[in-house]
């Protein structure tokens, strides 16, 4: 989906224009025009209501051992048809009541025109935190298109749609405060890469999403700062302007994945790998130190077959740079098993690139 207003042109027109009104020869100058500010307001306001027309609203009952207690979350529609609806794992499976018997968890979904439906899990991902439920077919009218989350940059514009504590249909403006970030907040062999940003989500907002200024989804908002949640547990909300999204890149395999199979089949190199301090990268000859440095790799894998060896140096896949270990395990996850990626490796002090043929992620036990 797109807006109809471009708002990245009036955007780029209104900071010029609040740059030359504070330049020193111009300081007699009048800022932006009132004209300008209305009509990117008014775009904005489309947008909001763009998005919130696809957003929803999913009250979950749970029952352990006897006793029922509630919690609430945010949705969103990537499929009108099929009554495919996208949120978190955690949203359907509270946390502290544990993993919940599916056949024990009631969900119901409240559309943006206060419709309400009974809604099934489709299947569900512990390990990026999403989870994909359905209602029934054709019950929704509006649904929200992907974007890509590799376009985005600190500063990118982004907006948020959800519902925290209990104020449904909030919507929150804010740029892109980092990428690639992890947190520790996902329980075991969690991926997290996530976008950081200061659009507003607490609790409540989780599973709602994020979108760019065309209104396509580049992430799935899931959680506030650590700091934050502890305090949240406690009864205090403070927002400090740090929230955390999977980025679109990787929710948007995962929940395909989770309506085709009912698992996500994610790809696999076969590396065990380090962060590359900045001691390692200047004996290596490389002019920074980013990259994620081989230090085993896995007989009879996709990675040994490519020829890859303990201290090469991983720096890029798909031309996408590889920050360090969590930044490489997040993007090979996003492939499927039988994907060809390209990579480039660092040995020898010079640049290599192969092929690979990612294999299927060996499941533990």
């Amino acid at each position: 989906m797109t807006t109809t207003r471009p708002i990245l042109l009036l955007l780029v027109g209104l900071v010029a224009g609040l740059a030359l009104s504070l330049a020193p020869e111009a300081r007699s100058g009048r800022p932006a025009e009132p004209a300008q500010l209305l009509e990117l307001s008014d775009a904005l306001e489309e947008l909001s209501a763009q998005v919130l027309r696809s957003t929803v609203h999913i009250f979950v009952e749970s029952q352990v051992d006897g006793r029922k207690s509630g919690s609430s979350g945010t949705g969103f529609v990537v499929d009108a048809i099929q009554g495919l609806v996208v949120t978190n794992n955690h949203v359907v499976n509270p946390p502290h009541e544990g993993d919940q018997d599916p056949s024990k968890v009631f969900v119901k979904v409240t559309l943006a025109d206060g419709r309400v439906f009974p809604a099934e899990i489709v299947a569900r991902d512990e390990l990026t935190d999403i989870a994909v439920v359905r209602i029934p077919e054709g019950a929704a009218r509006r649904q929200l298109s992907w974007g890509d989350s590799d376009q985005l940059r600190p500063g990118t514009m982004v907006m948020a749609v959800g519902n925290p504590l209990g104020l449904v249909g909030t919507t929150s403006t804010g740029v892109i405060s980092g990428l690639n970030r992890s947190v520790g907040i996902l329980r075991g062999d969690g991926y997290e890469d996530f976008l950081q940003h200061d659009a507003v989500i607490d609790q409540g907002s989780s599973g709602g999403p994020l979108v760019n200024m065309r209104g396509e989804l580049v992430g799935v908002n899931t959680a506030i700062s650590p700091d934050q949640q502890r305090k949240a547990q406690m009864g205090m909300h403070s927002w400090n302007g740090v929230s955390f999204s999977v980025p679109s890149r990787l929710a948007r395999k995962v929940a395909e994945d989770l309506v085709e199979f009912g698992e996500v089949r994610r790809g696999y190199l076969g590396v065990d790998t380090e962060d590359l301090d900045a001691s390692r990268a200047k004996r290596s000859g490389l002019p920074r130190p980013f990259g994620a440095y081989i230090k085993e790799v896995m007989p009879d894998t996709p990675a040994a077959g490519a020829g890859l060896k303990v201290g090469d140096i991983l720096l890029e896949v798909d031309g996408r740079e590889v920050l360090g270990p969590s930044s490489l395990r997040s993007r090979i996850s996003a492939y499927s098993p039988g994907d060809l990626a390209r990579i480039k490796i660092w040995r020898n002090k010079a640049a290599i690139e192969l092929q690979v043929e990612l294999a299927i992620k060996p499941k533990k036990g």
